[in-house]
């Protein structure tokens, strides 16, 4: 599946999906034939990652 995380958001989009594709045809044909079609989808925006800076899973918590 495409789709690697799926958040609802604050402001002025509902929910930020996280996808991974090999290319950008392969995110039109997702794009067309899935998320356009769900129920009450009136809009979509798209933005790509040009490239990582930083990606970490450490939290950053304080041992007490």
């Amino acid at each position: 599946e495409a789709i690697v995380e799926c958040h609802t958001t604050s402001g002025d989009k509902d929910y930020l999906l996280k996808v991974i594709v090999e290319s950008i045809e392969e995110y039109e044909h997702l794009l067309k034939t899935k998320l356009t079609n769900l129920p009450l989808v009136d809009h979509l925006s798209s933005t790509f990652a040009l490239k990582q800076v930083k990606n970490t899973t450490e939290l950053p918590i304080k041992n007490l």
